[in-house]
């Protein structure tokens, strides 16, 4: 028995290494987060589309209520204004 949970213990470690290495890859593959902020004004209260600058389709529900939407391809932020709003906010 206490090699048995020896062994899983193990392989535990070894399975949060790969989830460690996996998240490091794939932050290296991203460009660093000191992207300019894009701001997005909705058109209405349906579904929309937009592109990312980085080309990646992003898709708002209706009932998308945040102010911000990352990107998960770059990481980019964008703020998402309603209809009503204005730019200089």
């Amino acid at each position: 028995l206490a090699e048995l949970t020896a062994a899983v213990a193990a392989a535990g470690a070894l399975s949060a290494g790969d989830d460690a290495l996996a998240a490091q890859k794939d932050g290296a593959d991203r460009p660093a987060q000191a992207h300019e902020q894009l701001v997005y004004q909705r058109k209405g209260k349906g579904w929309e589309s937009f592109r990312c600058a980085c080309g990646r389709v992003q898709q708002l529900s209706p009932a998308f209520a945040s102010s911000h939407l990352t990107c998960r391809n770059c990481g980019r932020r964008t703020r998402i204004m309603e209809p009503a709003e204005r730019a200089s906010a």
